[in-house]
């Protein structure tokens, strides 16, 4: 269950930051940040509405050394590589259309079955 609930909530953490970078501000001229716009309109056109690139270089070979010091792609996991290839192969075999907060415990039903045959569980 825990490779399922972390693809469902990443889908709709992604949902959630898609919909609240791309909705439009209502305008109101008495903000001193842009609005009228979404922040992502705000955010790549920071000079047109008055805004400036306040972003710091960052140089990703220090970021690659410090993840791999700390645990490398294992620390963003919560499971094992061989146990998540395991089960996004039961999953597909399924052919859900689409995974959501409503339906995951009966997906994870169905999937257990087949995992319990692999002895992953």
């Amino acid at each position: 269950m825990q490779w399922l609930w972390s693809k469902v909530i990443q889908k709709v953490l992604d949902i959630l930051k898609t919909k609240f970078n791309d909705h439009r501000v209502h305008t109101d001229h008495l903000k001193l940040i842009p609005s009228g716009v979404s922040p992502n309109v705000a955010y790549t056109l920071h000079e047109a509405y008055g805004g400036e690139n306040c972003l710091e270089p960052v140089d990703w070979s220090v970021i690659r050394g410090l993840m791999e010091e700390l645990g490398g792609e294992d620390l963003i996991h919560f499971v094992l590589a061989e146990y998540a290839a395991n089960a996004i192969e039961v999953f597909e075999s399924l052919n859900i259309a689409d995974l959501t907060l409503q339906n995951a415990w009966n997906v994870f039903q169905c999937m257990l079955p087949f995992m319990i045959s692999r002895e992953l569980v």
